[in-house]
């Protein structure tokens, strides 16, 4: 006899991850530009993907979104060309990495803090290649971000009050 709840299970996460990787995709797009690293609204999705989906669910919804970007799908902030030459690449496997993570906490607050310092640490790691300088790295690739990311995780926590009935 077939178990069709592995399978209704399995089909569920594949459209939580689809779903879950427009939302991205979306928020990516959602940026102002500042300089070699931009703001976006991707990390708000990050945190609210890492918080609400299951480990696995939140890390192949970041490896679709890197893959369909590396194949040229417009789904990273305008300005992305090759992940070699990229020097935000950094962040986006850092949050691809740091969303599955934060599952550690049930505590939104610390579960964004855990996706944002894993975050940045690879891209901070990344953009030091480019920049050669770790001044310049904290100038222009976390200084700029601290207010933004404590209002992302403010909305998050908003968000997070919101019961999502499965």
């Amino acid at each position: 006899k077939l178990n069709t709840s592995n399978i209704n299970t399995l089909n569920n996460s594949v459209v939580v991850v689809l779903l879950a990787t427009v939302l991205l995709s979306i928020s990516s797009r959602i940026y102002i530009p500042i300089g070699v690293v931009p703001i976006t609204a991707q990390t708000l999705a990050a945190y609210i993907i890492g918080f609400y989906l299951k480990p696995t669910e939140s890390f192949f919804t970041g490896m679709s979104w890197i893959l369909l970007g590396i194949s040229g799908m417009p789904v990273f902030a305008p300005g992305f060309i090759s992940p070699l030459t990229c020097p935000s690449f950094g962040y986006i496997v850092g949050m691809v990495l740091g969303m599955p993570l934060m599952k550690k906490s049930n505590n939104i607050i610390i579960s964004c803090i855990i996706c944002y310092f894993v975050t940045h640490l690879l891209g901070s790691i990344w953009l030091y290649n480019f920049l050669h300088s770790w001044d310049l790295v904290f100038k222009y690739g976390i200084s700029p971000f601290i207010i933004g990311e404590c209002l992302k995780t403010a909305i998050a926590f908003g968000v997070s009050k919101v019961e999502i009935k499965k």
